[in-house]
């Protein structure tokens, strides 16, 4: 247990932890910059096939948004 308390300290001393500590940091911003980057992707791509599916096909994105706000209605409706 002392072997552990003295390294600790002299990790500490030296600055690895600090060094370590930033390291992790950027790996984590960079990580989440680049989930954001593809949910942004995505997201656009969703979108882009979203309105080509209701050019191409009018009536049955009317009627299926049409279901989709009766059983969403029904929901909230029970939930109340």
């Amino acid at each position: 247990k002392e072997d552990i308390v003295e390294t600790s300290k002299n990790y500490l001393k030296n600055g690895k932890a600090h060094h370590e500590i930033n390291d992790g940091i950027e790996n984590l911003q960079d990580f989440a910059g680049e989930m954001v980057e593809r949910a942004k992707t995505t997201g656009a791509d969703t979108v882009e096939k979203s309105v080509e599916f209701a050019k191409k096909y009018p009536v049955h994105s009317a009627l299926g948004a049409g279901a989709l706000g009766l059983v969403a209605g029904y929901l909230i409706g029970k939930l109340k």
